[in-house]
């Protein structure tokens, strides 16, 4: 049953002209993580399991990353910050932020769209 409605679901779609091609770096099931950019890898293996977040380094409270705002292939249209409230990464790389001066500890942060800036969640 779940076949015909997924065939179903990917028709209408295809006749609408609602179809898109999706590039993302995903991975469930296995150990190898996203092979670039941004993505998620589930890790599941009976009573082992978690989530391994993106991982990037950030320069600076009030900016993107790199990765995040260029990935490749580029998005038409480019990657808008006030859309991205509540993104989670794992920033792997201490740094100072140039403006102004504040340390930036490796750990887990969200991007709050409001503010337009990084909050950390966890520090490691």
């Amino acid at each position: 049953m779940k076949r015909v409605n997924l065939f179903m679901l990917v028709t209408a779609l295809l006749v609408s002209g609602h179809w898109s091609f999706v590039n993302a770096q995903v991975s469930i099931g296995g150990i190898a993580a996203p092979t670039s950019g941004s993505g998620i890898n589930l890790l599941l293996d009976g009573s082992k399991g978690g989530i391994l977040l993106p991982q990037v380094e950030i320069t600076s409270f009030t900016a993107l990353p790199e990765s995040i705002t260029t990935p490749d292939p580029v998005p038409d249209p480019p990657v808008n910050p006030t859309l991205l409230g509540g993104l989670l990464v794992y920033n792997k790389t201490a740094a100072v932020d140039s403006g102004t001066a504040t340390a930036i500890p490796t750990g887990v942060y969200y991007w709050d769209s409001t503010a337009l800036s990084w909050k950390l969640l966890i520090e490691v």
